[in-house]
């Protein structure tokens, strides 16, 4: 059996939620749906699609990037810093300069350090809509789907 949790997460990977918004924050994802998580961490952290990580692709010329090349970044990048405080790359195929988040994921991934997870579908809009109201910024769903085992 699988679960989906949907993960809704800033454009901007390095956006950081003003502490007066904090509480209001996690007080407006929590009237929509009661099961609702929000996760703040100090570090950027990868906010991955679980099960559906199916390839990565270049923004540019669409050409499939070496998951052993992403690997490289990821671990060069966390290993230097203990997370994820720059995300710049020049991508291999074509050379132009980007970043890990703007890479295309199939599912779509990102990174961010403000996270709100759910797993009620049809309130998507809704959050999606709050968190723009609440903090002036765009916000992206990743979808997930993780095994479950009984």
């Amino acid at each position: 059996m699988s679960a989906i949790v949907y993960k809704l997460i800033p454009q901007d990977p390095f956006f950081e939620l003003p502490e007066e918004l904090v509480v209001p924050f996690k007080q407006k994802m929590k009237t929509i749906n009661d099961d609702n998580r929000v996760e703040i961490t100090e570090r950027v952290q990868f906010i991955d699609a679980g099960e559906e990580f199916h390839g990565i692709c270049c923004p540019f010329c669409d050409a499939a990037l070496d998951p052993m090349w992403w690997h490289q970044k990821m671990a060069a990048f966390y290993a230097r810093t203990q997370g994820f405080y720059d995300l710049t790359v020049t991508t291999p195929c074509c050379e132009q300069p980007t970043s890990l988040n703007e890479l295309v994921y199939d599912w779509p991934q990102g990174f961010a350090s403000v996270l709100v997870q759910t797993t009620h579908e049809a309130s998507l809009p809704i959050l999606k809509e709050a968190a723009l109201e609440l903090t002036g910024v765009p916000w992206r769903w990743v979808k997930a789907r993780y095994e479950v085992f009984d």
